[in-house]
């Protein structure tokens, strides 16, 4: 401000304030006569625009990790798939040769679908085009179909399931399609982050009119850091060794989801 005084040129810069927690924007400019030597400030709070900028650079970031693991998990099922084609088509392939590859093949071509169908629908929640399907439905149904679909990972990782459903029927109006969808990507989380043999649990109960589902794990767990943005796209809990398979975008469709 001395200088501004001193050689009436006008300065602009961006300081923050760690005492206020604040972010400003600074013109210091001077006034009057040369010999007067008097400088006007003028402040602009930018604290916000601050961390909307750092917000997006994260999200940037993240965006670019998402596509990177998209690759490599897009990737992952091509590889036994081409290898069940080559057993195919070689002449001394046996029957039974042919139906394990068979069934080799249709897992990863599950796999495949249930990430293509993932990314799609986080893109019509985004796009606000996700059409909701309501009737009335018995939770504990849901239950079941969400268990079927959960199967796969839940056996691979030979996780006991001990499903606790409700004494009579619990009437919903939603959509039956995407509460199974919420309740296996719950399922599918909690067998993701647990060690193999880990039991979970499932239960549905009623009170005060409304339907209380519970899934329980024993899994790694979430730091108080990661608690905080667990259902944040492109979001994973643990880190290299801990980090796990998947795109970090169940947990943000079973939200969006559920708000819808």
């Amino acid at each position: 401000y001395g200088e501004v005084a001193m050689t009436g040129v006008p300065v602009h810069f961006e300081n923050t304030a760690r005492a206020l927690g604040r972010s400003y924007e600074v013109y210091a400019f001077r006034i009057g006569p040369a010999d007067g030597r008097r400088v006007g400030v003028l402040f602009k709070d930018i604290t916000q625009r601050k961390h909307d900028e750092t917000l997006l650079r994260e999200m940037d970031r993240r965006k670019d990790e998402f596509i990177a693991i998209l690759a490599h998990e897009l990737k992952n099922p091509l590889a036994p798939l081409r290898h069940s084609v080559d057993l195919l088509r070689h002449p001394a392939t046996t029957a039974g040769i042919a139906q394990s590859a068979a069934s080799a093949m249709d897992r990863q071509l599950s796999h495949l679908e249930r990430l293509v169908d993932d990314v799609l629908n986080v893109a019509r929640i985004s796009s606000g085009k996700l059409e909701l399907r309501r009737e009335r439905i018995d939770l504990n149904q849901i239950m079941r179909d969400a268990l079927d679909l959960s199967r796969e990972r839940i056996d691979t990782g030979r996780h006991p399931v001990r499903m606790e459903l409700a004494p009579g029927p619990v009437y919903v109006s939603g959509d039956a399609v995407r509460l199974a969808q919420v309740i296996a990507n719950l399922l599918n989380n909690a067998a993701k982050y647990s060690e193999d043999g880990a039991p979970i649990r499932m239960s549905l109960s009623t009170a005060d009119g409304q339907a209380l589902l519970h899934v329980v794990d024993v899994g790694i767990g979430n730091s108080p850091e990661t608690l905080t943005r667990v259902f944040d796209m492109f979001m994973q809990g643990g880190s290299g060794s801990e980090r796990r398979d998947g795109l970090g975008i169940g947990l943000t469709l079973v939200r969006r989801l559920v708000e819808a």
